[in-house]
Protein backbone atom coordinates (compact mmCIF):
# COMPACT_ATOMS: atom_id res chain seq x y z
CA UNK A 1 0.00 0.00 0.00
CA UNK A 2 2.91 2.39 1.06
CA UNK A 3 4.62 1.61 -2.13
CA UNK A 4 1.59 2.17 -4.43
CA UNK A 5 1.04 5.62 -2.53
CA UNK A 6 4.58 6.78 -3.23
CA UNK A 7 4.14 5.81 -6.91
CA UNK A 8 1.10 7.54 -7.42
CA UNK A 9 2.91 10.18 -5.40
CA UNK A 10 5.82 10.38 -7.93
CA UNK A 11 3.80 10.05 -11.11
CA UNK A 12 1.82 13.14 -10.16
CA UNK A 13 5.10 15.38 -9.64
CA UNK A 14 6.39 13.95 -12.72
CA UNK A 15 3.14 15.40 -14.60
CA UNK A 16 3.07 18.46 -12.40
CA UNK A 17 6.64 19.42 -13.77
CA UNK A 18 6.06 18.50 -17.09
CA UNK A 19 2.91 21.06 -17.08
CA UNK A 20 5.60 23.83 -15.64
CA UNK A 21 8.44 23.01 -17.97
CA UNK A 22 6.47 23.40 -21.29
CA UNK A 23 4.48 26.38 -22.33
CA UNK A 24 0.66 25.97 -22.99
CA UNK A 25 -2.88 27.00 -24.47
CA UNK A 26 -4.07 29.23 -22.41
CA UNK A 27 -7.42 30.37 -24.51
CA UNK A 28 -7.87 34.17 -24.77
CA UNK A 29 -4.68 35.13 -24.41
CA UNK A 30 -1.57 35.39 -26.67
CA UNK A 31 1.37 33.00 -26.26
CA UNK A 32 5.20 33.90 -26.52
CA UNK A 33 7.97 31.09 -27.52
CA UNK A 34 11.03 31.47 -25.03
CA UNK A 35 14.20 33.47 -27.01
CA UNK A 36 16.59 32.50 -23.94
CA UNK A 37 19.16 30.72 -25.64
CA UNK A 38 19.55 27.75 -23.55
CA UNK A 39 16.18 26.58 -25.29
CA UNK A 40 17.73 26.77 -28.87
CA UNK A 41 19.90 24.75 -30.83
CA UNK A 42 21.37 24.72 -34.26
CA UNK A 43 24.08 25.66 -36.27
CA UNK A 44 26.45 29.13 -36.94
CA UNK A 45 26.36 31.58 -34.23
CA UNK A 46 23.61 31.65 -31.37
CA UNK A 47 23.87 33.57 -28.36
CA UNK A 48 22.04 36.37 -26.76
CA UNK A 49 23.12 39.76 -27.97
CA UNK A 50 23.58 42.00 -24.82
CA UNK A 51 23.61 45.02 -27.07
CA UNK A 52 20.22 44.82 -28.73
CA UNK A 53 17.28 45.51 -26.77
CA UNK A 54 13.70 45.92 -27.75
CA UNK A 55 10.98 46.34 -25.11
CA UNK A 56 13.33 45.63 -22.19
CA UNK A 57 13.51 41.96 -23.58
CA UNK A 58 17.52 41.00 -24.64
CA UNK A 59 16.98 39.89 -28.42
CA UNK A 60 18.15 36.15 -28.94
CA UNK A 61 21.44 36.52 -32.12
CA UNK A 62 21.77 34.11 -34.78
CA UNK A 63 24.09 34.26 -37.43
CA UNK A 64 23.54 31.62 -40.28
CA UNK A 65 27.45 32.70 -42.16
CA UNK A 66 26.23 29.45 -44.41
CA UNK A 67 23.65 27.73 -46.32
CA UNK A 68 21.57 25.10 -44.38
CA UNK A 69 22.16 26.11 -41.09
CA UNK A 70 19.93 26.72 -38.71
CA UNK A 71 18.19 27.79 -35.28
CA UNK A 72 15.28 25.27 -33.51
CA UNK A 73 13.82 25.17 -30.34
CA UNK A 74 11.51 22.15 -29.05
CA UNK A 75 10.63 24.91 -26.13
CA UNK A 76 6.87 25.24 -27.84
CA UNK A 77 3.49 24.93 -26.77
CA UNK A 78 2.21 21.79 -28.16
CA UNK A 79 -1.10 22.56 -28.56
CA UNK A 80 -1.29 25.55 -31.54
CA UNK A 81 -4.78 24.66 -32.66
CA UNK A 82 -6.27 27.65 -30.86
CA UNK A 83 -3.68 30.34 -32.42
CA UNK A 84 -3.65 31.32 -36.41
CA UNK A 85 -1.36 33.93 -36.56
CA UNK A 86 2.25 34.23 -35.68
CA UNK A 87 3.99 37.84 -34.44
CA UNK A 88 7.63 37.83 -34.90
CA UNK A 89 9.87 40.96 -34.14
CA UNK A 90 13.14 40.85 -35.51
CA UNK A 91 16.43 42.84 -36.10
CA UNK A 92 18.37 42.35 -39.59
CA UNK A 93 21.86 44.18 -39.37
CA UNK A 94 21.95 44.54 -43.05
CA UNK A 95 19.52 44.08 -46.01
CA UNK A 96 21.10 41.29 -47.38
CA UNK A 97 18.02 39.47 -49.68
CA UNK A 98 18.82 36.31 -47.88
CA UNK A 99 16.08 34.11 -47.67
CA UNK A 100 15.20 32.14 -44.75
CA UNK A 101 13.03 28.98 -44.23
CA UNK A 102 10.51 29.11 -41.26
CA UNK A 103 9.16 25.52 -40.22
CA UNK A 104 7.16 24.04 -37.83
CA UNK A 105 6.89 20.39 -37.28
CA UNK A 106 4.49 17.86 -35.16
CA UNK A 107 5.90 14.70 -33.38
CA UNK A 108 5.27 12.34 -36.56
CA UNK A 109 7.46 15.11 -38.86
CA UNK A 110 4.97 16.58 -41.07
CA UNK A 111 6.29 19.88 -41.82
CA UNK A 112 4.34 23.03 -42.50
CA UNK A 113 7.00 25.84 -43.67
CA UNK A 114 7.56 28.97 -45.60
CA UNK A 115 10.07 31.78 -46.12
CA UNK A 116 10.97 35.14 -45.45
CA UNK A 117 13.34 37.44 -47.10
CA UNK A 118 16.02 39.46 -45.49
CA UNK A 119 14.86 42.49 -47.22
CA UNK A 120 15.03 45.24 -44.20
CA UNK A 121 17.50 47.10 -42.43
CA UNK A 122 16.55 47.09 -38.29
CA UNK A 123 13.65 46.14 -36.37
CA UNK A 124 10.74 44.96 -38.07
CA UNK A 125 7.46 43.42 -36.65
CA UNK A 126 6.39 40.31 -39.07
CA UNK A 127 2.42 39.24 -38.67
CA UNK A 128 1.24 36.56 -40.98
CA UNK A 129 -1.73 34.40 -40.47
CA UNK A 130 -1.04 30.38 -40.51
CA UNK A 131 -2.32 30.32 -43.85
CA UNK A 132 -0.20 33.44 -45.25
CA UNK A 133 2.54 31.55 -43.66
CA UNK A 134 2.00 27.83 -44.64
CA UNK A 135 -0.78 27.77 -47.19
CA UNK A 136 1.87 26.40 -50.04
CA UNK A 137 3.75 24.17 -48.26
CA UNK A 138 1.99 22.33 -45.61
CA UNK A 139 1.40 18.66 -44.98
CA UNK A 140 -2.31 17.34 -45.22
CA UNK A 141 -1.52 14.99 -42.01
CA UNK A 142 0.15 17.90 -40.02
CA UNK A 143 -1.00 17.79 -36.41
CA UNK A 144 -1.86 21.43 -34.60
CA UNK A 145 -2.35 20.03 -31.81
CA UNK A 146 0.69 17.75 -31.34
CA UNK A 147 3.70 20.46 -31.97
CA UNK A 148 7.50 18.89 -31.41
CA UNK A 149 9.26 22.54 -33.08
CA UNK A 150 9.82 25.19 -34.70
CA UNK A 151 13.23 26.30 -36.89
CA UNK A 152 14.94 28.68 -38.76
CA UNK A 153 17.00 27.65 -41.67
CA UNK A 154 19.35 29.59 -43.93
CA UNK A 155 17.87 28.90 -47.49
CA UNK A 156 19.76 25.69 -49.40
CA UNK A 157 20.18 27.45 -52.31
CA UNK A 158 18.98 30.91 -52.20
CA UNK A 159 22.83 31.93 -51.21
CA UNK A 160 22.43 35.59 -51.27
CA UNK A 161 25.11 37.51 -48.76
CA UNK A 162 24.36 34.45 -46.36
CA UNK A 163 27.66 34.93 -44.97
CA UNK A 164 26.95 38.42 -43.98
CA UNK A 165 23.39 37.75 -42.41
CA UNK A 166 22.72 38.71 -38.47
CA UNK A 167 19.18 38.44 -37.23
CA UNK A 168 18.20 39.11 -33.68
CA UNK A 169 14.79 37.93 -32.77
CA UNK A 170 13.15 39.68 -29.23
CA UNK A 171 9.42 38.24 -30.01
CA UNK A 172 7.48 35.27 -31.45
CA UNK A 173 4.31 35.53 -30.51
CA UNK A 174 1.32 33.08 -30.97
CA UNK A 175 -1.85 34.71 -31.51
CA UNK A 176 -5.53 34.08 -32.41
CA UNK A 177 -7.11 36.57 -35.44
CA UNK A 178 -11.13 36.61 -36.17
CA UNK A 179 -10.41 36.24 -39.89
CA UNK A 180 -7.89 34.10 -41.77
CA UNK A 181 -6.68 34.94 -45.11
CA UNK A 182 -7.64 32.33 -47.67
CA UNK A 183 -5.39 32.98 -50.65
CA UNK A 184 -2.13 30.47 -50.64
CA UNK A 185 0.76 31.60 -52.12
CA UNK A 186 1.88 30.50 -55.45
CA UNK A 187 6.12 29.44 -54.86
CA UNK A 188 8.43 27.63 -56.89
CA UNK A 189 8.29 24.44 -56.11
CA UNK A 190 12.08 23.71 -55.98
CA UNK A 191 13.27 27.02 -55.22
CA UNK A 192 11.99 26.92 -52.14
CA UNK A 193 11.19 23.48 -50.27
CA UNK A 194 15.20 21.93 -50.71
CA UNK A 195 15.79 22.43 -47.04
CA UNK A 196 18.21 19.93 -45.04
CA UNK A 197 15.17 19.85 -42.49
CA UNK A 198 12.58 18.66 -44.94
CA UNK A 199 12.01 14.84 -44.76
CA UNK A 200 13.26 13.08 -48.23
CA UNK A 201 9.67 11.64 -49.01
CA UNK A 202 8.18 15.04 -48.89
CA UNK A 203 10.86 16.24 -51.49
CA UNK A 204 10.42 13.49 -53.35
CA UNK A 205 6.75 13.77 -53.17
CA UNK A 206 7.23 17.58 -54.30
CA UNK A 207 9.20 16.64 -56.79
CA UNK A 208 6.51 14.21 -58.72
CA UNK A 209 3.77 16.82 -58.15
CA UNK A 210 6.09 19.58 -59.94
CA UNK A 211 6.73 17.24 -62.81
CA UNK A 212 3.18 16.09 -63.15
CA UNK A 213 2.09 19.96 -62.89
CA UNK A 214 4.74 22.05 -63.94
CA UNK A 215 7.08 24.63 -62.67
CA UNK A 216 4.76 26.12 -60.35
CA UNK A 217 2.76 24.39 -58.17
CA UNK A 218 -0.30 25.84 -55.94
CA UNK A 219 -0.75 23.47 -53.14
Amino acid sequence: MVKKSISLLLLVFVVICTLFNLPQVAQGRDLSIPLDPVYWEGTGIISKNTSMEKNGIKALLWIPREKGHFLKTKKVPINWSYYNQIEMEIYSKKKTGSWINILVADHNNHLSSSFLEVDWTGWKTIQLSFNQLFASFSSQDMDWKNIAYMAFESHTSALLNIDETELSLSKILLTQISKQDTQPRILNVFQNTNSYLFPEEVISAWKKAKEESGDFLQL
